[in-house]
C-alpha cells in the first residue's frame, strides 16, 4: 500500500516563530534572575508594533524598560538587525531596535497558583506523543526534510551570504510503501530576496541545486520555489505573527495529533510545556523498548492526560505498523511532579529561547 505523507516548516524569521521566539527569550532573562517564575505571555507583532499580554510572577528585578529592551534584542538576534532592514529596505523587513511595544502584564490568578504550589499541575488537558523509525529524532522524514532545507537557508540569510531573507517556508511531500522505501515527490520553498539582486531564475536554479545536493533523493523530485513569482516583503511587515500559531510545525508535522496549548510561552510548571515533552519522551522510550520484539514496528502514539492542582497523570499507549494498525496497547496511570520533570528537562534554566529554535523536544537526551 502506498502511502502519502506532507509536513511543513517555517524557520525563526516567520513572523509567527518571531512572536514565539520573543516570548521565550523574555522567559530565560526571567529565569535567569529566578528560576521559580511563574510565566504565560503572549505576544503579536505587525510592521513596527510588538503587544506583550499575560500573566508574569516573579522575583526577578526587570521593570517595563527592560522588557522591552529584551523584545528588541529577541528580534536582532533572529537577525532582523539594522543592517538586515537597511539591506532589503525599511518597508519589506523590520529593525528590531526600531519597533514599539506595549505591555498588557498582571500576576498569575491565585486560583492556579494554589494548586501549581502543592507541585501539581497547573491545567488539565490531554497530550500526543509520537516517535517512528524513520529518522533518528523520531520525526517523519518529510518533516525532517522540511526542517533542514528550511534551516539551511535561515542559516545563510542570517549571515547575510545571499540576497536571501529570513522569512522562509518549506513544504514536503513524500509517498511510502508498506516496505519503508519512499520517493520525495515535492517540494516547495518560499524565499525572499532583494528586489533587483537576484532574479526569479537565479533563485531557483540555487534552490533546487541546494535541495539536491543535500538530498539526492529528492533529484526527480518537483521543486516549487516562491511560487506566486516574487517574495520581497517578509517578516512581520509581510504579515502579523502571533504566538501558537505554528503546532504542527512544532511538534510532529501531518504525523500526530497535537494536544494542550502552544508549549511556548509557558513556564515549565505548565503541562502545555513539560507534559508534551514527556508525551514526546514516553514514545521513544516505549519504540526502542518495544523494537526489538515487534516485527513490524513502525511508530508509537501516547495519549496523556492530568487534571488542575493534581499529579496524577493517565497515559494510554498504541504502537502500530506501516499501515497504521494497532500491534500492541497498554495503559499507566502515575503521580508525577511537575517539579521532577521540570528538573530532568532543566527547565529553570534560560534555554527556551534555544529550544524555541532548535525544536521543542531537543531537551529530550
Amino acid at each position: 500500500m502506498t502511502t502519502y505523507k506532507t509536513s511543513e516548516w517555517v524557520s525563526p524569521g516567520h513572523p509567527d516563530k518571531v512572536a514565539d521566539y520573543i516570548s521565550e527569550y523574555i522567559l530565560d532573562r526571567f529565569i535567569e534572575r529566578d528560576p521559580f517564575t511563574r510565566y504565560a505571555l503572549e505576544v503579536q507583532i505587525k510592521d513596527y508594533h510588538v503587544s506583550l499580554a499575560g500573566e508574569v510572577t516573579s522575583c526577578a528585578e526587570a521593570n517595563e524598560q527592560s522588557i522591552k529592551k529584551w523584545v528588541k534584542q529577541a528580534i536582532n538576534k533572529i537577525g532582523y538587525t539594522k543592517e538586515y532592514a537597511k539591506r532589503f529596505g525599511p518597508d519589506k523587513a523590520i529593525c528590531g531596535d526600531k519597533v514599539k511595544v506595549d505591555m498588557y502584564i498582571s500576576r498569575q490568578s491565585p486560583d492556579i497558583s494554589q494548586g501549581v504550589n502543592t507541585d501539581a499541575w497547573g491545567d488539565q488537558g490531554i497530550f500526543f506523543g509520537y516517535f517512528c523509525r524513520e529518522t533518528d529524532k523520531g520525526h517523519g522524514i518529510d518533516y525532517d526534510m522540511a526542517r533542514k532545507i528550511g534551516m539551511y537557508f535561515y542559516n545563510v540569510a542570517k549571515k547575510m551570504e545571499k540576497p536571501i531573507g529570513l522569512d522562509i517556508k518549506t513544504q514536503v511531500t513524500i509517498s511510502m510503501e508498506d516496505t519503508g522505501e519512499y520517493e520525495v515527490k515535492e517540494i516547495i520553498v518560499a524565499i525572499p530576496t532583494i528586489e533587483d539582486e537576484i532574479s526569479n531564475s537565479q533563485l531557483r536554479n540555487y534552490v533546487k541545486k541546494t535541495i539536491k545536493e543535500m538530498f539526492p533523493a529528492a533529484d526527480e523530485a518537483k521543486i516549487i520555489v516562491n511560487g506566486t513569482g516574487s517574495y520581497h516583503i517578509h517578516g512581520p511587515i509581510g504579515d502579523s505573527g502571533t504566538t501558537g500559531r505554528k503546532l504542527a510545525v512544532d511538534f510532529y508535522g501531518s504525523r500526530s495529533r497535537i494536544g494542550g496549548g502552544s508549549p511556548w510561552t509557558k513556564d515549565g510548571t505548565k503541562a502545555d510545556l513539560t507534559l508534551n515533552i514527556f508525551a514526546y519522551e514516553m514514545a521513544k522510550r516505549y519504540y526502542e523498548d518495544l523494537k526489538a520484539d515487534i516485527s513490524g514496528l513502525h511508530h508509537v502514539e501516547t495519549e496523556l492526560s492530568c487534571c488542575i492542582g493534581q499529579r496524577a497523570v493517565r497515559m494510554f499507549v498504541t504502537a502500530y505498523d506501516e499501515n497504521g494498525v494497532p500491534m500492541y496497547q497498554t495503559i499507566e496511570e502515575e503521580n508525577i511532579k511537575p517539579s521532577v520533570l521540570i528538573n530532568k528537562y532543566h527547565l529553570n534554566e534560560p534555554r527556551y529561547a534555544d529550544m524555541c529554535i532548535n525544536g521543542l523536544f531537543s531537551v529530550v537526551e
